[in-house]
């Protein structure tokens, strides 16, 4: 399966309402996200192909995150990180993952300080 295919279009548009589903309450779903974020990598390291697609999945669970478990998280994949390699494709959702989890690229809401 690859990311343009139809299938995992619709799988990550399931991860998606799913994790619309888990609610704003960050607190109250919090074990269970970061469980979900933790049985996911596991997945993706023991994979042989495409395991890094569950990664690409993983995102759309990225904002139901508290920041202390996204440092948790991060520090649970590095210790997988080396099962996760491959090829550049690969590679490019493993960072794009990463980045998430560091909230790399996320707009900034805050209005402007006055100078």
């Amino acid at each position: 399966m690859d990311r343009a295919s139809g299938e995992f279009v619709r799988v990550q548009s399931l991860a998606r309402k799913m994790a619309l589903n888990l609610g704003i309450d960050g607190a109250k779903n919090r074990e269970a996200v970061v469980n979900i974020h933790r049985w996911g990598i596991e997945q993706a390291a023991e994979s042989a192909v495409g395991g890094n697609l569950m990664l690409e999945l993983l995102k759309e669970f990225v904002g139901r995150l508290m920041p202390n478990d996204r440092k948790e998280v991060l520090a649970f994949l590095g210790t997988k990180t080396g099962s996760l390699g491959g090829g550049q494709e690969e590679q490019q959702i493993l960072n794009s993952y990463i980045g998430a989890l560091k909230g790399l690229g996320k707009k900034d809401k805050r209005r402007p300080q006055p100078n």
